[in-house]
């Protein structure tokens, strides 16, 4: 997936999200926050930090090809090429909604998506 980083860095990409409160519910799924407000990048589970790094800071308008990966209970997220986190959860969400947005009210433009399911 393409993604053009806003000025200020700050979006949110959902995967296995339930939709259960409402389809923009951030938090229902997996969460992957690129450059938030205190700096970090966070994969959150249920709106719970499951794991950050604050090694790799967004330059606010420049492009970037992310690719994330759940296969069962691991999660892997890769920003141009290079695995920025990874996280192993014991107890793994279902399969539910993709999503994309902005939980700090700024413009992100994505492009270029492709969604790929797992062999049953």
């Amino acid at each position: 997936m393409k993604y053009i980083s806003p000025k200020d860095k700050n979006s949110v990409v959902v995967v296995c999200g339930s939709g259960v409160a409402n389809i923009g519910d951030l938090m229902s799924g997996y969460a992957f926050c690129f450059g938030t407000p205190q700096g970090k990048n966070v994969i959150l589970r249920q709106g719970t930090e499951a794991a950050s790094t604050y090694y790799f800071h967004p330059v606010g308008g420049r492009e970037y090809l992310m690719e994330i990966q759940k296969v069962g209970g691991k999660l892997r997220w890769f920003v141009d090429g290079a695995q920025l986190l990874e996280y192993e959860d014991s107890q793994p969400l279902q399969p539910g909604f993709l999503g994309f947005g902005s939980k700090w009210a700024t413009k992100v433009r994505y492009g270029d998506v492709e969604l790929w399911g797992e062999k049953r």
